[in-house]
């Protein structure tokens, strides 16, 4: 996690959901697109908790599998969001 990911998700609760999910209105190849949210998704079934950086990680791995590297950055000024990385990709490998 970088530190100002880490400073955003601490002074937003402290929790941090990271899932992954196939966009909607697409073809079936399309691959499943990494998800971060401070708040809690409204489907909650199937997330494991994981304790990094002093924050409480919510993860939900896609058909069970994990990412080697699950990286978790800050993105945007104005409106920032925090965005998670699978292996350093918006996307699920």
């Amino acid at each position: 996690m970088s530190a100002d990911a880490v400073e955003f998700i601490r002074g937003h609760g402290g929790q941090l959901w990271v899932w992954a999910a196939r966009p909607r209105v697409c073809c079936s190849a399309t691959p499943a697109l990494m998800h971060a949210a401070t708040a809690a998704p409204t489907v909650l079934s199937g997330f494991i908790p994981v304790r990094s950086a002093g924050l409480d990680l919510w993860f939900r791995a896609p058909s069970g599998r994990l990412p080697e590297v699950l990286e978790i950055g800050l993105r945007g000024r104005r409106r920032p969001r925090v965005e998670a990385y699978w292996e350093g990709c918006l996307f699920v490998l």
